[in-house]
């Protein structure tokens, strides 16, 4: 009598178990489905709104990107198309930075561990405008965690300072 009170107790707690143990199953088996899906499916998301948010946060100017593409894969693809990174205010231009197509493919297994790999670089209309405003601004410089990265006074360096006072002036930036 005793042996069929402790069956009768095991047998609830043996359907438990099992249902606890295909439920964790099921939901670790649907993690890595939706991580699937969500991996293949990202080729096709233009994630050019994020990226521009969030670098225009970075560098403290306004950057522009019309698109952005992911193509995921053992060589992860990333284009970019039309990116505008605004000049300080004072240049001579109102971007910094112009690009019409930018491509690269990185191995995916680098972006974990080691120096990255990169297999191709395509780009086309680059266009980086590097110059100093009149002010003495240099324009390479951006708002790093909200500070400006320019020193208070542009130092001039000892052999361009000796330029100076010959006569002869350091060459100015030209598009």
């Amino acid at each position: 009598m005793a042996e069929q009170n402790r069956a009768e107790k095991s047998e609830p707690k043996k359907r438990t178990r099992a249902w606890l143990a295909y439920g964790c199953g099921g939901i670790a088996l649907l993690g890595v489905a939706a991580t699937t899906v969500g991996w293949f499916a990202l080729g096709h998301v233009n994630l050019a709104s994020l990226a521009s948010k969030r670098a225009t946060a970075l560098l403290g100017r306004a950057v522009s990107i019309q698109s952005l593409t992911i193509t995921p894969g053992a060589w992860v693809g990333v284009q970019f198309q039309n990116v505008h990174v605004a000049n300080v205010a004072g240049g001579s231009a109102p971007d910094m930075v112009q690009v019409g197509y930018l491509g690269v493919d990185v191995k995916l297994s680098s972006l974990f561990s080691g120096p990255m790999v990169v297999r191709h670089v395509r780009a086309q209309g680059v266009h980086v405008l590097v110059e100093r405003t009149p002010a003495g601004v240099p324009n390479w410089r951006f708002k790093t965690q909200g500070m400006l990265a320019v020193p208070s006074a542009a130092p001039t360096p000892p052999a361009v300072a000796g330029l100076q006072s010959a006569g002869h002036a350091p060459p100015q930036s030209s598009q």
